[in-house]
């Protein structure tokens, strides 16, 4: 089914679409479904290529990486200031 034909669904059609699919257990569902053949593979592929996963690349050359080396101190005091931030938003969030 497609986005376009679940978007031009009724309310309670697509109920029933949500109820029939929440009903299965993903045990049944792998067990409904098939490996790729060759020809979905290759499509599998292209869409992927199409969809450029991974590091975004940025300038004309991309990026790269570099090594930085920190004085123990300071590498501390960052990891507990980041750690005091941290509790601070999960205290604001549990209040």
């Amino acid at each position: 089914m497609t986005g376009e034909k679940f978007d031009a669904m009724t309310d309670r059609q697509r109920a029933a679409v949500v109820a029939e699919i929440e009903a299965e257990t993903p045990a049944q569902r792998r067990a409904r479904s098939k490996p790729l053949n060759a020809e979905e593979r290759a499509w599998w592929r292209r869409a992927q290529k199409k969809l450029k996963a991974g590091r975004p690349r940025f300038g004309k050359s991309g990026t790269r990486n570099v090594s930085v080396t920190l004085e123990r101190g300071l590498a501390e005091a960052g990891r507990r200031l980041r750690q005091e931030k941290w509790n601070e938003a999960i205290g604001a969030v549990c209040r």
